[in-house]
């Protein structure tokens, strides 16, 4: 039901936490969820898992690194993003030198993705859709990731660690 006219109603959601400051130069860093062992993952493959009440998805790359981003694909809205295809992708930088990017394609239209910005590289001629990215890392053979989005549109308004900020592991960004 609507509330009556000039009545204020509470958010139903608290206000995030106060955003610690940051030295000049130094990586933002985010409270990190322990998601699997390394062990776990597929090179070049990925898995989804629960991240509180959101869906992500987490990739192992060839190179044993690995990336975590939403689970549901905001083209089709389907859950797929970690039956994804794991590659990479030449891009032109402004200056006109190129790179490869690592990427995941969603399995259901064929978007392509860079797994580190969450950027849409191929939007297969629709309007462009980032993907949310949350910082992920691995230490002592665990995947950690962060418990909120760093990039893209996901906003996650309270943690989902248990743990109090004085005993939290902190994931650094990219």
């Amino acid at each position: 039901p609507l509330a009556p006219a000039g009545s204020r109603r509470a958010h139903p959601h608290p206000p995030p936490p106060p955003r610690r400051p940051r030295r000049a130069g130094a990586r933002p860093k985010s409270p990190c969820v322990d998601s699997c062992a390394l062990d776990d993952l597929e090179p070049e493959r990925g898995v989804g898992a629960l991240l509180g009440g959101t869906q992500i998805a987490v990739f192992r790359l060839a190179d044993g690194t690995v990336r975590a981003v939403q689970q549901r694909d905001p083209y089709s809205g389907a859950n797929v993003m970690s039956r994804g295809l794991v590659g990479t992708h030449r891009v032109t930088l402004d200056d006109g030198t190129e790179r490869d990017v690592d990427t995941v394609t969603t399995p259901m239209l064929k978007q392509v993705w860079d797994v580190d910005t969450g950027e849409v590289l191929d939007a297969g001629g629709k309007d462009r859709r980032p993907l949310a990215v949350f910082a992920a890392e691995v230490r002592d053979g665990r995947v950690l990731v962060a418990d909120v989005a760093t990039l893209g549109l996901i906003h996650i308004s309270e943690p989902t660690s248990p743990r109090q900020s004085s005993d939290a592991v902190w994931c650094e960004h990219k």
